[in-house]
């Protein structure tokens, strides 16, 4: 866990940053877990993305990493949020393991949006590319981010409130019958959570993904249009 910790900290950095050092900093990290130990490794790693957020000029590459550290945040954040919301309202169980169940089902789905979205709905990884034409592989990945970002900016919302108002029914159905107390009382819990989830995407991540977006889209043209003027 804490290497994967580390190595997601190095993607946060410049994409400059990482073709030249990255192989560098995760060898550190092996030679040096044992001596410094990963908490610390993971604090250098945290204060140096911070260094090369601030110092570096490249906006493109800066909104891409707000919006991928942002996207990540909010997907985890549902753990936190859920707690916080069964503590609050002590939701009704037969069981234990129906509790755990009942849980992590929120949770499972969450966890379960965020590589669809990654993926871009696609279902592909990047496309293939020649290794001869370096220029044409960048243009590739630039166009695969911008998809990405845009997924995330224009389907979240959607998804949300389709999964929102999935469990509107189960509460209404729980308000009918007074016999399904369980789960009117873990449909509510769900309803609150998801929410809450939403009002933050719409509040904060899908500005973030549009800036992103438009980011990439403006150095895919840039690109494009030295390109034109090159062969011509």
């Amino acid at each position: 866990m804490i290497r994967w910790l580390y190595t997601w900290l190095i993607c946060l950095h410049p994409a400059r940053f990482r073709e030249r050092f990255g192989e560098q900093m995760t060898s550190v990290f092996d030679e040096s877990l044992r001596q410094r130990g990963g908490i610390r490794l993971l604090a250098d790693a945290a204060v140096s993305v911070l260094r090369q957020q601030l110092l570096r000029s490249d906006s493109s590459e800066r909104r891409q990493a707000v919006a991928r550290g942002l996207n990540l945040i909010w997907i985890l954040s549902v753990i936190p949020v859920e707690i916080f919301v069964a503590s609050e309202l002590h939701p009704t169980t037969t069981t234990g393991n129906a509790s755990v169940l009942y849980a992590l089902l929120p949770v499972s789905m969450f966890l379960a949006l965020y590589p669809l979205l990654n993926r871009g709905f696609s279902g592909e990884a990047d496309g293939f590319t020649s290794i001869s034409d370096p220029g044409q592989q960048r243009q590739t990945r630039l166009e695969r981010r911008r998809d990405i970002f845009q997924a995330w900016a224009e389907s979240t919302g959607i998804i949300l409130l389709l999964i929102l108002a999935t469990w509107v029914v189960p509460v209404l159905i729980g308000l009918l019958f007074a016999r399904a107390l369980v789960a009117r009382s873990w449909a509510i819990v769900y309803v609150i959570v998801i929410a809450i989830q939403t009002l933050t995407y719409f509040a904060l991540l899908k500005r973030m993904n549009e800036k992103a977006v438009i980011a990439l889209q403006q150095e895919i043209e840039a690109r494009e249009m030295g390109g034109a003027h090159l062969n011509s």
